[in-house]
């Protein structure tokens, strides 16, 4: 009885000291993904505004869709004609808040972001919250598209 306690403590201590080690190393890159995905983030709104549509393929996955503000799917070649054709517009687009939570190879990141903008010439400037899924693919990190 006393020899299985011991072999349990002995099991669980390994098993704790195994979990703080990987603990920490996810910690260490965590936060490294956390500022990734932050410049990507960054980056993906100055290519919006500039229209680099270069810039947003080497951002976004193939797949990638948005929900917009009228809860329409729109996929990646969609956004990308509208850009293209100038139906969609930004003359600002500031990043206001991001919260992220990195999960191994996936992160979910929290936005709030505020843009001047128009759709078709109609303004549709203001602030817009969302919500992005990203996933580490071939140790590059991109916007997944929703499920």
């Amino acid at each position: 009885m006393k020899r299985d306690l011991v072999k349990t403590i002995s099991v669980f201590a390994v098993c704790l000291a195994l979990a703080q080690a990987i603990a920490a190393d996810a910690k260490g890159k965590r936060g490294n993904d956390e500022q990734i995905i932050k410049h990507l983030m960054q980056e993906w709104a100055d290519s919006l505004m500039k229209s680099d549509q270069a810039a947003i393929d080497r951002i976004e996955s193939d797949d990638w869709m948005l929900t917009d503000p009228e809860g329409m799917l729109v996929s990646k070649a969609q956004a990308a004609a509208n850009l293209k054709s100038g139906a969609v517009k930004f003359e600002s687009f500031k990043l206001d808040e991001l919260k992220l939570r990195v999960y191994f190879n996936t992160a979910v990141v929290h936005g709030l972001a505020t843009r001047k903008s128009t759709y078709k010439g109609k303004d549709t400037s203001g602030q817009y919250r969302s919500t992005d899924v990203f996933v580490k693919r071939n140790g590059h990190c991109r916007p997944l598209p929703p499920t």
